[in-house]
């Protein structure tokens, strides 16, 4: 990815939430987080108002979900699983098996 991309909206971070704030991202990277007023509105610029910027969520523990189950141990349960997260925001997953007998 090239060029200068803004996402402009309600900014979350572990810190704080930033009403009409930014996130910068450059050459792929992110390059700043913060308030409108602090950077050049020069770029591609996707502006959600009111909307909320978040970091994707990461699921450390999870069994299945979108009616497929992790201990399914195929490929075609995984993905499922994946797209189901992705839907609502998760970026990563750690599949959590249980006790199962042979």
């Amino acid at each position: 990815m090239t060029g200068r991309i803004i996402v402009k909206g309600v900014v979350i971070t572990p810190f704080k939430m930033i009403p009409g704030g930014v996130v910068v991202v450059e050459e792929g990277k992110i390059s700043h987080v913060g308030s409108a007023d602090e950077i050049e509105a020069s770029g591609r610029v996707y502006d959600f108002g009111d909307s909320f910027v978040a970091p994707g969520f990461v699921d450390i523990h999870i069994h299945g979900g979108g009616g497929f189950d992790v201990m399914d141990a195929s490929a075609r349960a995984i993905d499922g699983v994946s797209r189901f997260l992705a839907a609502g925001g998760v970026t990563s997953f750690l599949p959590t098996s249980c006790s199962a007998s042979f």
